[in-house]
């Protein structure tokens, strides 16, 4: 019996470390693992899921967003949920009227009856840049009190969705790039455009209200043929269609360099071009949802061009190169949108 028991022991000692090394392995896979010396550390990162180490993102262990509640103008932390992804099962923390609450479900359903939830901040996952507005009035939605949960994403592919109908915004704080030259920026999001003569904006820019070349929009739809991307003066990409969730990156290498847009992991045709105009500098902010303001850290929500979805939004102030297609291949294997 001695025997058989030390034999015993071994053997479930072995089947943990060959479950330790296979869990690993697995968790490697799942997060498209990247070399610690490869992909960048973002400026800025804002996702309705947990992001990891394939998007540069070492540790996140804070909540996805704070939102407030219509009824009665409560706010709570919103977490991830046991997928590591926001849900009606998501953790609820840090309420602003000290009450606990079993998950977003029952805080948007608190007295039985539904409410819609709006997001008074999106947190940065990065770097602590969160992206909120005050306003009431002014704060893109999270839930529907008829329908839901905003989602978006194909059949059986539904996630999470921020939503701006119009007027709509969320600014950040200024990123302390830490240089006065024309700065380089790569920029990944996931996005859904719901209507054809509008769109969704994302405004970069610095603190200089002299001139609005310091403004780049990040992304345009100008009719039902039209993906954009809007750099002062010019840039108007064009591809074929806008339908459906959209998986868009810009790279700009500063100072009139390189420019390069990509819808879906396939790069388009730039039709128009001046980048010479550009000259992003230190001291720069970001916004999302913004509208079509000349100035930032100004930018507001002036026009109803901000319509739409926004899922994912990482910014980084540095080319990520041959990294480019590896960020794009975690991004789509979590919303599967090509």
């Amino acid at each position: 019996m001695a025997e058989i028991s030390k034999l015993s022991g071994v053997a479930i000692a072995d089947v943990a470390k060959v479950d330790a090394v296979t869990k690993a392995n697995i968790a490697n896979i799942n997060d498209l693992t990247i070399p610690a010396d490869g992909v960048g550390t973002p400026a800025a990162a804002y996702s309705v899921r947990l992001l990891g180490s394939a998007l540069g993102i070492s540790s996140y262990t804070g909540a996805c967003m704070r939102v407030r509640r219509a009824s009665d103008s409560v706010e709570a932390d919103v977490g991830f949920d046991t997928s590591d992804e926001l849900s009606l099962t998501s953790p609820i923390s840090n309420t602003s009227d000290a009450q606990s609450y079993t998950d977003l479900a029952d805080f948007v359903d608190h007295t039985g009856t539904p409410t819609d939830a709006f997001v008074r901040y999106w947190y940065d996952q990065s770097s602590g840049n969160d992206a909120g507005q005050s306003t009431a009035g002014s704060q893109p939605q999270l839930y529907d009190a008829t329908t839901g949960l905003i989602e978006q994403g194909s059949v059986g592919n539904e996630k999470a969705a921020v939503y701006n109908a119009g007027s709509k915004n969320l600014n950040t704080g200024l990123f302390a790039i830490g240089t006065s030259g024309d700065i380089t920026l790569d920029f990944f999001s996931v996005m859904t455009n719901n209507s054809t003569s509008d769109g969704i904006l994302m405004a970069f820019g610095d603190n200089t209200t002299t001139t609005d070349r310091r403004r780049v929009l990040m992304y345009r739809n100008d009719s039902s043929t039209q993906k954009s991307i809007r750099l002062y003066g010019g840039f108007t990409v064009v591809n074929s269609s806008i339908a459906g969730q959209t998986l868009f990156n810009t790279n700009y290498q500063g100072g009139g360099g390189a420019f390069d847009i990509r819808f879906d992991g396939s790069s388009a045709t730039v039709s128009s071009s001046n980048n010479t105009g550009l000259n992003i500098q230190s001291n720069s902010g970001f916004a999302l949802f913004a509208g079509d303001s000349r100035s930032y850290p100004e930018i507001t929500a002036t026009s109803s061009l901000s319509v739409g979805y926004i899922q994912e939004a990482i910014f980084y102030l540095s080319d990520q190169g041959t990294f480019r297609s590896s960020i794009e291949t975690n991004m789509n294997g979590h919303f599967s949108i090509f």
